[in-house]
Protein backbone atom coordinates (compact mmCIF):
# COMPACT_ATOMS: atom_id res chain seq x y z
CA UNK A 1 0.00 0.00 0.00
CA UNK A 2 0.97 3.35 -1.22
CA UNK A 3 1.47 6.36 1.72
CA UNK A 4 -1.03 8.41 -0.55
CA UNK A 5 -3.59 5.20 -0.17
CA UNK A 6 -2.77 5.64 3.72
CA UNK A 7 -3.75 9.25 3.30
CA UNK A 8 -6.58 8.31 2.29
CA UNK A 9 -7.81 6.37 5.14
CA UNK A 10 -7.36 9.91 7.32
CA UNK A 11 -5.07 7.97 9.56
CA UNK A 12 -3.57 9.75 13.01
CA UNK A 13 -0.45 11.28 13.05
CA UNK A 14 1.29 8.23 14.91
CA UNK A 15 0.01 5.45 12.45
CA UNK A 16 1.38 7.62 9.26
CA UNK A 17 4.45 8.18 11.08
CA UNK A 18 4.60 4.38 12.27
CA UNK A 19 3.79 3.11 8.58
CA UNK A 20 5.85 5.73 6.52
CA UNK A 21 8.93 4.51 9.30
CA UNK A 22 8.70 0.87 8.20
CA UNK A 23 8.17 1.41 4.53
CA UNK A 24 11.40 3.96 4.56
CA UNK A 25 13.58 1.46 6.39
CA UNK A 26 11.79 -1.33 4.33
CA UNK A 27 13.11 0.12 0.92
CA UNK A 28 16.37 1.05 2.11
CA UNK A 29 17.11 -2.40 2.76
CA UNK A 30 15.53 -3.09 -0.89
CA UNK A 31 18.04 -0.54 -2.40
CA UNK A 32 21.23 -2.05 -0.39
CA UNK A 33 19.87 -5.34 -1.82
CA UNK A 34 19.96 -4.48 -5.56
CA UNK A 35 16.30 -5.11 -5.22
CA UNK A 36 15.18 -1.49 -5.99
CA UNK A 37 16.90 2.02 -6.84
CA UNK A 38 14.84 3.86 -5.36
CA UNK A 39 13.43 4.77 -2.23
CA UNK A 40 9.22 5.93 -3.18
CA UNK A 41 8.79 7.17 0.37
CA UNK A 42 12.10 9.26 1.08
CA UNK A 43 9.56 12.53 -0.31
CA UNK A 44 6.76 11.97 2.31
CA UNK A 45 6.97 13.83 5.92
CA UNK A 46 6.66 12.28 9.54
CA UNK A 47 3.37 14.46 10.58
CA UNK A 48 3.57 16.72 14.05
CA UNK A 49 1.69 14.01 17.09
CA UNK A 50 0.15 16.70 20.06
CA UNK A 51 -0.08 14.90 23.25
CA UNK A 52 -1.85 11.98 23.73
CA UNK A 53 -5.59 12.46 24.60
CA UNK A 54 -6.40 9.69 26.70
CA UNK A 55 -8.52 8.89 29.61
CA UNK A 56 -10.35 6.24 31.67
CA UNK A 57 -13.30 4.99 31.12
CA UNK A 58 -16.20 4.72 33.73
CA UNK A 59 -17.75 1.74 34.25
CA UNK A 60 -21.16 3.01 33.28
CA UNK A 61 -19.86 4.32 29.94
CA UNK A 62 -18.40 0.50 29.36
CA UNK A 63 -21.43 -0.72 29.85
CA UNK A 64 -23.17 1.28 27.04
CA UNK A 65 -20.09 0.80 24.93
CA UNK A 66 -20.69 -3.16 25.70
CA UNK A 67 -24.39 -2.88 24.94
CA UNK A 68 -23.93 -1.14 21.80
CA UNK A 69 -22.08 -4.11 19.98
CA UNK A 70 -23.68 -6.42 21.95
CA UNK A 71 -27.04 -5.14 19.77
CA UNK A 72 -25.14 -5.01 16.53
CA UNK A 73 -24.21 -8.82 17.50
CA UNK A 74 -20.42 -7.95 16.85
CA UNK A 75 -19.18 -10.44 19.76
CA UNK A 76 -15.89 -10.02 17.96
CA UNK A 77 -15.08 -7.09 18.34
CA UNK A 78 -16.14 -6.78 22.32
CA UNK A 79 -13.47 -9.47 22.62
CA UNK A 80 -11.08 -7.25 20.49
CA UNK A 81 -11.57 -4.73 23.21
CA UNK A 82 -11.08 -7.08 26.15
CA UNK A 83 -7.95 -8.34 24.72
CA UNK A 84 -7.28 -4.79 25.06
CA UNK A 85 -8.92 -3.67 28.34
CA UNK A 86 -7.73 -6.97 29.99
CA UNK A 87 -4.70 -8.27 28.67
CA UNK A 88 -3.04 -4.56 27.50
CA UNK A 89 -2.94 -5.94 24.06
CA UNK A 90 -2.09 -3.06 21.20
CA UNK A 91 -4.56 -2.59 18.96
CA UNK A 92 -1.49 -3.58 15.85
CA UNK A 93 -0.48 -6.84 18.01
CA UNK A 94 -4.44 -7.83 18.44
CA UNK A 95 -4.78 -7.49 14.22
CA UNK A 96 -1.64 -9.58 13.85
CA UNK A 97 -2.62 -12.58 16.19
CA UNK A 98 -3.09 -15.89 14.13
CA UNK A 99 -5.17 -19.43 15.58
CA UNK A 100 -1.77 -20.81 15.95
CA UNK A 101 -0.60 -18.47 18.60
CA UNK A 102 -3.73 -19.85 20.85
CA UNK A 103 -2.86 -22.70 23.40
CA UNK A 104 -5.99 -24.25 23.87
CA UNK A 105 -4.80 -26.58 26.09
CA UNK A 106 -3.34 -24.15 28.82
CA UNK A 107 -5.25 -21.14 27.67
CA UNK A 108 -2.84 -19.27 26.98
CA UNK A 109 -2.03 -16.81 24.16
CA UNK A 110 1.25 -15.92 23.05
CA UNK A 111 2.41 -12.31 21.30
CA UNK A 112 5.15 -13.50 18.98
CA UNK A 113 8.31 -11.12 19.30
CA UNK A 114 7.35 -10.49 15.16
CA UNK A 115 4.23 -9.31 16.40
CA UNK A 116 4.56 -7.02 19.53
CA UNK A 117 5.94 -3.23 19.48
CA UNK A 118 8.94 -3.87 21.68
CA UNK A 119 9.79 -7.42 19.86
CA UNK A 120 9.64 -9.25 23.07
CA UNK A 121 7.67 -12.46 22.71
CA UNK A 122 5.32 -12.86 25.76
CA UNK A 123 2.73 -15.14 26.98
CA UNK A 124 -0.85 -14.10 28.68
CA UNK A 125 -3.15 -16.03 30.82
CA UNK A 126 -6.51 -15.47 28.83
CA UNK A 127 -9.51 -14.22 31.09
CA UNK A 128 -12.09 -17.36 31.38
CA UNK A 129 -14.69 -15.15 29.04
CA UNK A 130 -12.01 -14.59 26.46
CA UNK A 131 -10.90 -18.29 26.25
CA UNK A 132 -14.14 -19.39 25.98
CA UNK A 133 -14.85 -17.33 22.99
CA UNK A 134 -11.25 -18.74 21.45
CA UNK A 135 -11.86 -22.02 22.37
CA UNK A 136 -14.77 -21.96 19.66
CA UNK A 137 -11.88 -21.57 17.00
CA UNK A 138 -10.29 -25.05 17.87
CA UNK A 139 -10.97 -26.39 14.47
CA UNK A 140 -10.02 -23.14 12.38
CA UNK A 141 -7.02 -23.56 10.53
CA UNK A 142 -3.60 -22.30 12.37
CA UNK A 143 -2.73 -20.62 9.72
CA UNK A 144 -5.13 -18.30 9.84
CA UNK A 145 -5.45 -14.85 11.40
CA UNK A 146 -8.06 -14.50 14.70
CA UNK A 147 -9.57 -11.33 13.52
CA UNK A 148 -9.94 -10.59 9.77
CA UNK A 149 -11.71 -7.69 7.54
CA UNK A 150 -15.10 -8.96 9.23
CA UNK A 151 -13.37 -9.41 12.59
CA UNK A 152 -13.52 -13.40 12.58
CA UNK A 153 -10.83 -15.61 11.71
CA UNK A 154 -9.72 -15.21 7.76
CA UNK A 155 -6.58 -15.48 5.23
CA UNK A 156 -6.29 -11.61 6.06
CA UNK A 157 -5.19 -9.19 9.34
CA UNK A 158 -7.84 -6.34 9.99
CA UNK A 159 -6.02 -2.99 9.93
CA UNK A 160 -5.39 -1.62 12.84
CA UNK A 161 -7.38 1.17 11.64
CA UNK A 162 -10.71 -0.59 11.09
CA UNK A 163 -10.35 -1.27 14.53
CA UNK A 164 -9.88 2.34 15.44
CA UNK A 165 -12.57 3.53 13.03
CA UNK A 166 -15.03 0.80 14.57
CA UNK A 167 -14.58 2.33 17.39
CA UNK A 168 -14.72 6.02 16.78
CA UNK A 169 -18.48 5.19 14.66
CA UNK A 170 -19.41 3.85 18.20
CA UNK A 171 -18.53 6.80 20.01
CA UNK A 172 -20.48 8.94 17.35
CA UNK A 173 -23.27 6.95 18.26
CA UNK A 174 -23.47 7.33 21.65
CA UNK A 175 -22.05 10.81 22.22
CA UNK A 176 -19.07 9.71 24.02
CA UNK A 177 -16.10 12.35 24.80
CA UNK A 178 -13.82 11.98 21.70
CA UNK A 179 -11.04 11.52 24.67
CA UNK A 180 -12.24 8.16 25.05
CA UNK A 181 -9.62 6.37 22.42
CA UNK A 182 -9.69 3.00 21.62
CA UNK A 183 -6.59 2.87 23.58
CA UNK A 184 -8.26 4.30 26.43
CA UNK A 185 -9.16 0.70 27.33
CA UNK A 186 -5.65 -0.26 28.20
CA UNK A 187 -5.16 2.63 30.38
CA UNK A 188 -8.11 2.12 31.98
CA UNK A 189 -7.28 -1.81 32.51
CA UNK A 190 -3.85 -0.67 33.93
CA UNK A 191 -5.26 2.22 36.26
CA UNK A 192 -7.63 -0.21 37.93
CA UNK A 193 -5.23 -3.41 38.30
CA UNK A 194 -3.00 -1.16 40.21
CA UNK A 195 -5.78 0.29 41.96
CA UNK A 196 -7.07 -2.92 43.21
CA UNK A 197 -3.08 -3.74 44.34
CA UNK A 198 -1.94 -5.65 42.23
CA UNK A 199 2.14 -5.25 42.03
CA UNK A 200 3.97 -2.62 39.51
CA UNK A 201 6.25 -4.96 38.14
CA UNK A 202 3.67 -7.60 37.30
CA UNK A 203 1.20 -5.00 35.72
CA UNK A 204 4.38 -4.01 33.83
CA UNK A 205 5.43 -6.92 32.31
CA UNK A 206 1.87 -7.60 31.16
CA UNK A 207 1.47 -4.45 29.63
CA UNK A 208 4.63 -4.68 28.17
CA UNK A 209 6.07 -1.29 29.17
CA UNK A 210 9.95 -0.55 30.02
CA UNK A 211 8.98 1.95 32.50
Amino acid sequence: MLMADIEQENVCPRTWNYDLTFFKNLFNYLIKNGYVKTNPFQGFSSRKTGPKTRTIIPRADRAKIKKYFQKLKMSEYIIIMKLCYRCFIRPKEISMLKVGDINFTEGLLRIPSSVAKTHNERIIALPSEIFRYFNTLNTVERNKYIFSDNFKPGETYVRPQKIQRTWQKMRQKLQLPKEYQFYSLKDTGITEMLESGVPIKYVKELADHHS
